[in-house]
């Protein structure tokens, strides 16, 4: 568990509400590492698999600069501090994209939902192509919201292209969404 511990004490400089989450729903037998992915709230009653809270491993430099001139974009400060703790990771439903090291598909591997694509081409589906695009939560059940970066921080956008909140900062926004998202659960 000290492997757990540290690295939770790490993701918790960045993303204190998806730490704090994570340490709330550990329990025995709740925690599983693979491949440096941590995985924690372990909840088979919503499919074999599902955990709560799922942590992926740092990117590794040479993935951001790749991602940048593949992609004509620039990683926002913020969110390359993120990227650099835990590439991609998701909570209760709540998603932040992570880089790709190669395009294949490896369904063997534990993967966070990608960042290139997300950029590339679902911020369309919000009526904001060319806008970053890093992540996203349900809104209703059958209604996504998508999270991006503007020139004032991060907010929130439903598919019609309607802003539904801005936040200062991304550790405001996880711990907003993240306590929207419990409520909606229990």
């Amino acid at each position: 568990m000290d492997t757990v511990s540290q690295r939770l004490d790490s993701v918790a400089q960045v993303l204190p509400a998806i730490a704090q989450r994570a340490r709330a729903w550990m329990s025995p037998g709740s925690v599983a590492l693979d491949g440096g992915a941590l995985f924690v709230g372990h909840e088979p009653t919503v499919a074999p698999e599902y955990y709560r809270v799922r942590i992926f491993p740092p990117a590794p430099r040479a993935w951001f600069d790749e991602f940048e001139t593949r992609l004509s974009v620039s990683i926002p400060l913020e969110y390359r501090r993120v990227l650099e703790t835990v590439n991609g990771c998701s909570c209760i439903g709540l998603d932040l994209f992570g880089l790709a090291g190669s395009t294949l598909l490896d369904r063997r591997s534990h993967r966070p939902l990608q960042l290139a694509l997300a950029v590339s081409g679902w911020a369309a589906e919000y009526g904001r192509a060319g806008e970053f695009h890093f992540g996203g939560a349900p809104w209703t059940e059958d209604v996504n919201c998508g999270y991006f970066w503007g020139s004032d921080g991060p907010f929130a956008a439903l598919p019609s292209g309607r802003v539904l909140h801005t936040w200062r900062s991304l550790p405001d926004l996880l711990a907003e969404e993240i306590a929207r998202l419990e409520g909606a659960v229990s």
